[in-house]
């Protein structure tokens, strides 16, 4: 197993990306913390591990609240005695698309209050932890967004998830010294009910042709699912990417390339 032994806290932990990371982190051995704000997804995401014969544990927490993160942070130590890696996946998506010109400013706040105030808080309450280990990882899940112009009225989001690029870069810097690799995965669309209900919408609809779009410019034919998408983490997480920090790995079967 590529990661027996190891503790992973997984924040974010809902029926997508946050779900399959945690499964396949635990199983290639990690012991998992699974977090996000919902009490029901992650005790079935923990039970779902224990019952393929590994060990997890469920914390509810809110990323934006700095107690609850200093608290996953500390249930976590005090179930598995160390802490190794920490994925940092929750966030919230723009909840009006509006263009730049009549963006709210409160929407704006919200999104940033989860995706960057919210990944700033669980990254340090973990970072003490985390520089315990002789294996410390920090793996951020960013998105094809900040690469690539999409969509109109999504730049709060893009905005957002672009400053965590910028931390995955600082972070490796300040934390290098102490072997703490930081590493990001920009996912494209994935495969799922969510594409699946778009790509099923009138032929006129504006996202389902988007979406269709999208599907045409994939050089693999198809969108990836969370599920293949979850196994560039497991990757970062273990000693095959052990040269590799303050990189940001587009998992997106090659909607966007860069050199």
């Amino acid at each position: 197993m590529l990661l027996d032994g190891r503790v992973a806290v997984v924040s974010g932990v809902g029926p997508g990306l946050g779900k399959h990371i945690a499964l396949d982190l635990a199983h290639e051995g990690c012991q998992v913390v699974v977090s996000a704000r919902s009490d029901s997804t992650i005790a079935s995401v923990a039970g779902e591990i224990e019952m393929s014969g590994g060990r997890a544990l469920a914390v509810p927490a809110d990323v934006t609240v700095r107690s609850d993160c200093d608290e996953l942070a500390k249930k976590a130590r005090e179930q598995f005695g160390r802490i190794d890696v920490l994925v940092v996946n929750g966030y919230i998506g723009t909840g009006r698309m509006d263009d730049f010109e009549s963006a709210d400013p409160e929407s704006w706040r919200q999104v940033f209050d989860v995706n960057v105030w919210g990944a700033m808080n669980l990254i340090q309450a973990h970072i003490p932890h985390l520089r315990e280990s002789t294996s410390g990882r920090i793996i951020i899940t960013s998105a094809m967004a900040t690469r690539v112009t999409t969509a109109r009225g999504r730049t709060a989001y893009a905005a957002s998830k672009a400053v965590l690029n910028q931390f995955i870069q600082n972070l490796a810097y300040e934390l290098g010294p102490d072997g703490i690799r930081v590493n990001g995965v920009a996912p494209g669309w994935m495969a799922g009910p969510t594409v699946d209900a778009l790509l099923a919408g009138d032929d006129d609809d504006e996202m389902a042709i988007r979406v269709r779009r999208a599907l045409e410019d994939i050089p693999l034919g198809y969108m990836p699912p969370s599920s293949e998408v979850a196994k560039t983490f497991v990757y970062l997480a273990s000693d095959l990417a052990l040269p590799i920090t303050g990189q940001c790995i587009d998992a997106n079967g090659g909607h966007f390339m860069q050199s």
